[in-house]
């Protein structure tokens, strides 16, 4: 090969590989411009969004229901509700109407008793509660029109797709005709067929793999107007059942002026009380498995007759249970309708009422004491002698699987446990509890109705549980703190945080300085977080500077509103009831102090600090005037009178980083040297640029300081229009500056809010011109 073949080859391989490297640099400055291009849209649009949540969180008049939903849309609760493909034997479903028809199956499977009628229990003999009977009911036309405007017109409407918007805004027209269907209806005992078919909603349980037909619930949707007539009913029922005392006390679910927070208040007092006396406690808690879908119509229809309930009403239920339909919807696909033949529909309005009279007399033969909330069951028995008190506790898990099996009721002895409430060092050895063959589980820690209960009785583990949802609530927030106005994330705070704190806190105020302090520590964050301070700033100025209380007062003024309602029969008999000092005083004199309750002696702290004997000793030291308050509301408004939250409104409004320094010169702890040197964080107090000594604070900062002559003109000037519009601005420098700046930062009271929110809109801009305090 000759040399000129040779370089025509060098020449020919240099620009291939020239050729390669433009190309090479074409596509990567083609990727650099594509990615550029896709930040700046990203930018754009998180700007458009940041813009659009500002607007709509600073409008006066927004709606509640407008505020969750732009509060779920910033704090991610809006999550997918898609159903994702669901696993059938080794198979994942992924087809929506597949879903729908797999979960239909097998939410008809449970509510299906699994036996032929034949082999189904037999029934006792039938025994009335009571003499009075309940055999026909009336509609009456005012009750319709009222439960027609209680319509939301936000719910979803049933298979009917009668919505209630239409029931709402068209009730006038509406309740004459339908007070005579519904007469009809409850004259002849029949249920219209049309109102027994329901769109289920299956709804994921927070728990388990989504992936999983079990751990999905299914929610009836009804029909609107089948809920009217079920009102209806309820209401008659109800009033029957609450006249002659026919529902037990034990069971705390479905009931008016009844909750989870009294029936805990029950049972932690009984085994404060336990303790005392220096006897452990043994708590079972049981587990039902799919008990609102187990529900035996014909047993259910037997306990009705029991309660007295009987003629065209009886008939009217009977029908009502039976030749019900279901079918499951799932985005718009529905599946074929199937046949239920047990249980009562989740989503009605009658079903609780008549899961509470199906299980009414699940404390027959009993020993224990036995708690319910709904199907949620607990035995508490107090340890005298440990052979005694297991035989008893055995025997009343015989007694509970006895009734399970006459009425097809489940408990499953897998997922029930039991913990030994003891505050000795060395815990004897007990004997094992059975139910249904099985051992039950013993734990050291179990939570019921939403309250962690340990072995010792202490609340450590109660409050690291919400201490931690509390500030994994409080991340979220904080990342949006950017683009939220502060009054938006104070809202957000007492929606979302707060609310968690404030479950069952009459009970768990007795905890430890150390978890009451974790308490606080959520609420100073939450502070910190929204008004943009310091994080060493003094725990008293945020509170004052946001108008909240300390968590350990608020925990204290629910003790004393409880006491009240307790002391004046505004919550159920059996609270009422479960200590006599609460109704007489056994002094006969007309004493200056005769109001006072009773204190209750007790040998351990934990009892003396209880929820009882604590509200007692803070009850007897209120003031004769909250003590004699004649409502709840006056007695609601003077203790948070006495609390003395002065935070003003004005405090709330205005964002950006401007709106956090002003925050932060009234509270004392911003860049200025005189409040670094205060904290300790600097040596200097002094202005670096003024002569002299002059202490760099607030209202040198305003009003004096030579740096920012230029900008302090524009803001005297804006100030002088406001207040007094013929002064002279050196006049109103040199009036009184320390008055002078003292509004400048806190506002006048004797101004309007707009004056002062406009006053404050001129410190914003000095402070953002003067470029003091540097991002």
């Amino acid at each position: 090969m000759s040399n000129e073949v040779r370089r025509a080859i060098r020449k020919r391989d240099r620009c291939f590989k020239k050729y390669q490297r433009t190309r090479r640099d074409e596509d990567k400055l083609y990727h650099i411009v594509a990615r550029r291009e896709v930040n700046r849209l990203k930018r754009d649009a998180k700007q458009r969004y940041e813009i659009n949540i500002i607007r709509s969180f600073s409008r006066e008049n927004l709606n509640p229901r407008k505020f969750w939903s732009l509060s779920k849309s910033v704090l991610g609760y809006n999550s997918d509700r898609t159903i994702p493909p669901l696993k059938d034997n080794m198979n994942l479903i992924s087809d929506d109407l597949e879903k729908a028809e797999l979960l239909n199956c097998y939410f008809s499977a449970q509510m299906h008793l699994g036996q032929h009628e034949n082999d189904l229990p037999a029934l006792p003999p039938l025994s009335f509660l009571t003499v009075e009977r309940l055999q026909e009911i009336v509609a009456v036309e005012e009750d319709v029109l009222k439960y027609l405007r209680q319509s939301n017109p936000h719910k979803s409407c049933g298979p009917d797709g009668i919505s209630n918007h239409i029931l709402k805004y068209c009730a006038h027209s509406l309740y004459k005709p339908l007070t005579k269907l519904f007469n009809f209806s409850l004259h002849s005992g029949v249920y219209p067929s049309l109102w027994k078919v329901s769109n289920v909603c299956p709804v994921y349980k927070n728990k388990g793999d989504k992936n999983i037909m079990s751990n999905y619930r299914p929610i009836a949707l009804l029909s609107s107007v089948s809920k009217i007539l079920e009102k209806v009913i309820y209401k008659a029922i109800y009033e029957f059942c609450e006249f002659n005392d026919l529902l037990i006390s034990e069971n705390s679910g479905f009931k008016k002026n009844d909750s989870t927070v009294n029936q805990l208040i029950t049972i932690t007092h009984e085994i404060y009380k336990s303790l005392d006396s220096g006897k452990d406690v043994c708590t079972i808690f049981l587990d039902v498995s799919k008990a609102f879908d187990k529900v035996w119509h014909k047993g259910l229809i037997f306990k009705l007759k029991q309660f007295g309930i009987c003629g065209s009403l009886l008939s009217l239920v009977e029908n009502y249970l039976s030749g019900r339909t279901q079918r499951v919807v799932i985005n718009g696909q529905t599946s074929s309708s199937q046949n239920t033949y047990a249980g009562v529909p989740q989503g009605s309005i009658l079903g609780p009422l008549l899961f509470l009279i199906y299980v009414n007399d699940i404390k027959d033969g009993i020993v224990s004491n036995i708690k319910l909330f709904a199907d949620d069951t607990s035995l508490v028995k107090q340890i005298d002698d440990i052979s005694d008190c297991f035989q008893t506790l055995n025997s009343d898990l015989v007694t509970l699987n006895t009734w399970a099996q006459q009425w097809c009721v489940t408990f499953n002895a897998e997922k029930t446990e039991y913990l030994i409430i003891s505050k000795k060092k060395q815990i004897p050895h007990y004997p094992p509890l059975i139910l249904n063959n099985v051992n039950i589980k013993r734990v050291t820690c179990h939570k019921h109705l939403g309250l962690i209960l340990n072995d010792k009785l202490s609340w450590t583990d109660h409050i690291a549980d919400i201490c931690k949802k509390c500030h994994n609530k409080l991340n979220t927030i904080l990342r949006m703190r950017h683009i939220l106005p502060r009054l938006c994330i104070e809202k957000l705070y007492k929606t979302f945080v707060r609310s968690l704190l404030d479950y069952a806190d009459v009970i768990y105020d007795n905890c430890t300085s150390a978890d009451s302090a974790n308490i606080e520590h959520v609420q100073r964050r939450a502070c910190i977080i929204s008004t943009g301070a310091i994080r060493v700033t003094k725990h008293v100025t945020l509170l004052k500077e946001v108008g909240l209380e300390l968590l350990k007062t608020r925990r204290q003024v629910h003790r004393l509103t409880y006491l009240y309602k307790i002391k004046n029969h505004l919550v159920p008999d059996y609270l009422c009831n479960f200590h006599p000092l609460f109704h007489h005083n056994t002094e006969n004199y007309n004493l200056r102090r005769h109001a006072n309750l009773i204190p209750i002696r007790s040998r351990t702290v934990a009892y003396y600090n209880s929820f009882l004997l604590a509200t007692i000793r803070d009850w007897n030291s209120l003031s004769a005037e909250l003590i004699t308050a004649t409502s709840l509301a006056s007695f609601k408004r003077l203790l948070k009178k006495n609390l003395n939250l002065c935070s003003k409104k004005i405090y709330s409004r205005g964002h950006g980083y401007e709106k956090k320094i002003h925050t932060r010169l009234r509270l004392g702890l911003s860049a200025l040297n005189d409040h670094l040197y205060k904290y300790n964080l600097t040596l200097n107090r002094f202005c670096d640029f003024c002569p002299g000594n002059c202490i760099e604070n607030t209202e040198h900062y305003l009003i004096h300081c030579a740096r920012y002559t230029n900008y302090r003109i524009t803001l005297l000037l804006g100030i002088k229009n406001l207040l007094c519009p013929d002064i002279n601005i050196a006049m109103l420098r040199d009036l009184c500056p320390n008055y002078l700046s003292k509004i400048l930062i806190e506002g006048s009271d004797d101004l309007s809010d707009d004056t002062n929110l406009e006053m404050f809109e001129c410190v914003f801009r000095f402070i953002k011109s003067s470029n003091r305090f540097s991002r």
